[in-house]
């Protein structure tokens, strides 16, 4: 379990911000539930879907789950970006957004 006080918080227009730039907007997303959960598709998500879970709150613990083999994941402060498909075009995108962000 993560603190979450202790994380790096990513404003959420930020992280919008890092991913429209890649061609990838998040538009979609689960509000008002805790973690956000967002993407640039509609829901529902598989696990080979891309999306992004936001944590907004800066109190309590947080686990971000197993990690999977089989998935690309990026695990960065408040941000959890997940992509489990195969497509390696998109995949360079996704990675570019993220780079953006550290």
């Amino acid at each position: 379990m993560l603190d979450v006080a202790e994380l790096h918080h990513y404003p959420l227009a930020e992280v919008k911000a890092a991913f429209a730039k890649q061609g990838l907007p998040l538009r979609y997303d689960n509000a008002p539930s805790e973690p956000l959960w967002l993407s640039s598709t509609p829901r529902p998500w598989s696990t080979d879907a891309f999306y992004v879970h936001y944590v907004a709150s800066s109190t309590g613990r947080l686990s971000w789950g197993p990690e999977y083999d089989d998935v690309w994941e990026a695990r960065l402060g408040n941000v959890r970006v997940h992509y489990g498909g195969h497509d390696d075009a998109m995949l360079a995108r996704i990675k570019s957004a993220v780079d953006e962000l550290r």
